[in-house]
């Protein structure tokens, strides 16, 4: 099994565990005696520029396949006091061989003139890039475990699906040495159920 293989396994049976605690914790906080039929309020592909020239210089080429699934809202006296987000857990593989990440946090969400929806993530990432290099061709990323924000704008139809586009970026916030960042640029298309 490869590198990558081993993380997503262990990403999935992390997401597994988390999400039933997750959905567990609010039903016992909301006083509900069952947790709903799926943990997962959405599920999202899409395809992105990797290493887009959004916030800093390109010099990784290629492109992205992102995956996400995304939980349904926290509840509870704390969650709603902070506009209840939802729990994400996703990857950004590259199509080129470079960077890949593997990423989690929570997601706000705020809709709009009907359909229309814009979000914010906030969380971290791991990801396989060079912490240092002299390769013109790779990011110097500094650290394993970088920050990770997103924002997003997009529109919901006929209930279930979503179209959005989506800028990302990963970087340690200048706690290491290097800190060149990494940013895609991407369509999504989402599912909630």
């Amino acid at each position: 099994m490869t590198r990558w293989g081993r993380v997503i396994g262990a990403g999935a049976a992390g997401v597994a565990i988390f999400g039933g605690t997750i959905a567990q914790a609010g039903a016992a906080e909301d006083g509900r005696d069952s947790i709903p039929e799926s943990v997962f309020d959405a599920v999202r592909v899409g395809i992105a520029q990797h290493d887009a020239n959004v916030f800093g210089h390109r010099k990784e080429s290629g492109g992205d396949v992102a995956l996400e699934l995304r939980f349904h809202p926290l509840t509870g006296e704390f969650w709603d006091s902070i506009w209840s987000p939802r729990p994400h857990f996703g990857v950004n593989l590259s199509t080129g061989g470079d960077t890949n990440q593997l990423y989690s946090g929570l997601t706000w969400t705020w809709r709009f003139l009907g359909p229309l929806f814009a979000s914010l993530d906030l969380g971290a990432a791991v990801h396989d890039g060079a912490l240092s290099t002299n390769r013109p061709d790779r990011k110097e990323l500094g650290a394993r475990f970088l920050f990770r924000e997103a924002v997003e704008l997009g529109v919901s139809v006929a209930g279930h699906h979503t179209f959005s586009v989506r800028v990302d970026h990963i970087s340690n916030a200048t706690l290491a040495d290097h800190n060149e960042g990494l940013n895609t640029l991407g369509l999504l298309y989402g599912y909630r159920f």
